[in-house]
């Protein structure tokens, strides 16, 4: 059982380190979060229709643990509504930053690395 524990506790501490660069490098702040839902905002996304529209395109496309993705340009903000197992795997995660590495360079954006 100690080693269950010890593999969750791994893989959250790997994706809390994932989470830490993604956040400097996309410069996203998290506003709410639940189980099945969590809500985003980047200055990145303040009136960017054309980017948040090829980000909710390439999750929902991506990813079939996220259910519903909102979308809010106005204020530059993300709602993602998921059902993620615990065993989804980092590998998965990292795939997906390339993804999104190439919306935000199609979309002129520059990142900060």
């Amino acid at each position: 059982m100690g080693e269950i524990v010890s593999i969750r506790l791994l893989s959250f501490l790997e994706l809390k380190h994932f989470g830490t660069q993604l956040k400097k490098k996309y410069q996203v702040t998290i506003l709410s979060a639940t189980a099945s839902r969590v809500r985003l905002q980047s200055p990145y996304w303040h009136h960017e229709e054309s980017l948040l529209t090829d980000i909710q395109d390439y999750l929902l496309a991506r990813v079939p643990e996220i259910k519903k993705v909102r979308t809010t340009p106005a204020i530059g903000t993300v709602t993602i509504y998921f059902s993620i197992p615990e065993d989804f795997p980092l590998a998965a995660i990292e795939e997906l930053e390339t993804g999104l590495d190439k919306i935000y360079r199609k979309n002129g954006m520059l990142l900060n690395e």
